[in-house]
């Protein structure tokens, strides 16, 4: 796939999450570069961006959940961490049950917790449509809890049958 064919359809996937789950995702404002829509420029550090022909989004600031299990852990707080991968389960589970299963399976660089305790999906580039087959979301979503617990084992190994166990007996009554 060209460069320009994955950054359009990125942007695709992630238009379609900001008509169909903007909460979840935190964005707040999207601009393609094509239609009427047009801010001008963007001042960032002294630089002038020309938004024109730029497609972007401005999405809330968040921690990522892998930088939020690591100030966690030189704290030693099992008892978070544990709420942690219990509140991303339930999220990952929330997309699940509206049709949004991320495909690059890196939800530690994808969620991100927030202030208030929320959380929201970064990355909308990833998505499958809410009309792919179910057998591929099936697949899809068993390949992200194998890969996601993986990475749990690498870094945090008390974390990841909770995490399991969560993922597969919420996966059973939503895809």
């Amino acid at each position: 796939m060209t460069a320009r064919r994955k950054v359009a359809r990125d942007f695709e996937s992630t238009y379609r999450a900001y008509k169909s789950i903007k909460h979840e995702t935190g964005l707040l404002y999207i601009h393609s570069t094509s239609g009427a829509l047009s801010v001008g420029e963007i001042n960032i550090d002294g630089c002038l961006i020309e938004t024109k022909h730029l497609p972007f989004t401005i999405q809330k600031r968040s921690t990522l959940i892998a930088d939020r299990l690591n100030v966690l852990s030189e704290t030693n707080n099992k008892t978070q961490m544990r709420q942690t991968m219990g509140d991303v389960a339930d999220f990952i589970n929330s997309l699940w049950m509206k049709g949004w299963v991320d495909t690059s399976m890196f939800f530690h660089h994808n969620i991100g917790y927030m202030h208030d305790n929320s959380l929201i999906q970064i990355d909308t580039g990833d998505f499958l449509r809410k009309d792919t087959p179910l057998r591929h979301k099936n697949k899809k979503a068993d390949q992200y809890i194998d890969k996601s617990s993986q990475w749990l084992e690498e870094n945090f190994s008390f974390l990841r049958a909770t995490y399991e166990k969560r993922m597969k007996s919420n996966l059973k009554n939503i895809i």
